[in-house]
């Protein structure tokens, strides 16, 4: 039995980590043994009912001293460019690209064997970029209805994601819970009328206060319009978002990650 080997990072759940769920269930389909690496601080993948082996790790030099030579490694991170040289005269290496590259150093990118990005967007940076070694169709995502976990109660928490390497967000994460603990953390429930919602990290890259800033004054002529807004970011990329959400009031409302 042929063996493929990913590798995802993050800490946190999101976008990319449905792409790792799926690419190995579509693996296991077509009789590949999967083992997945993950980072070992990430405690949600026991959840998610993988189809492969999952193996926590510290750092990717574990997975290194683990994998046989020649091995077909498939990244969900994009690795430095000190990585992606030393990996790739070892391994077959190919990756996704989850996030456009504009204003990224693609680097380390032209080391890989062969490039997927899951959008046109995605792949029109690539290419601006100069790369030559993605695939010329975008691989889009597909819905996954079943993740594994049991649906429990959208209670809210909080919409920060603190950036432990900033000054001010390690305060401000200090902070934080001393606030949040005079606050009230109300269930979820659907308001009447047309509802929109982002499910998303709010990170620079995804650019929310930019679209709302067009989006939330057309929205608030519409009074039987909300938005429900579910995910984290840091404390600039949450005030944006809310200076661009201001012409709604509180029918924008914020429920934190959730898991």
């Amino acid at each position: 039995m042929r063996t493929l080997y990913q590798i995802n990072m993050q800490r946190h759940f999101g976008g990319g980590e449905v792409y790792a769920r799926f690419a190995c269930a579509a693996l296991a389909e077509l009789g590949w043994r999967v083992v997945l690496y993950v980072n070992a601080d990430a405690d949600f993948w026991s959840r998610l009912n993988v189809k492969a082996e999952v193996v926590p790790v510290a750092s990717l030099n574990e997975v290194a001293a683990a994998l046989p030579d020649r091995s077909l490694v498939i990244t969900h991170n994009v690795l430095a460019v000190h990585e992606a040289r030393a990996w790739s005269a070892r391994y077959v290496v190919a990756g996704f690209l989850h996030m456009p590259l504009f204003d990224r150093d693609p680097a380390g990118l032209n080391h890989y064997k062969r490039l997927f990005a899951v959008s046109r967007h995605v792949l029109d940076s690539a290419k601006a970029k100069g790369l030559t070694n993605v695939w010329p169709e975008p691989l889009y995502g597909v819905a996954d209805l079943e993740r594994g976990a049991a649906p429990g109660e959208i209670r809210r928490t909080s919409e920060y994601d603190w950036d432990r390497r900033k000054l001010r967000d390690r305060a401000l994460g200090v902070l934080e819970p001393l606030t949040t603990a005079l606050r009230s953390a109300p269930a979820f429930s659907r308001r009447s009328g047309l509802t929109l919602g982002i499910v998303s990290r709010l990170t620079p890259i995804k650019q929310w206060p930019l679209l709302f800033e067009y989006l939330a004054p057309i929205i608030a002529r519409h009074p039987q319009i909300s938005l429900e807004i579910f995910g984290a970011g840091g404390y600039a990329s949450v005030r944006d978002l809310r200076q661009a959400l201001a012409p709604l009031g509180d029918r924008a409302r914020f429920w934190g990650q959730q898991r």
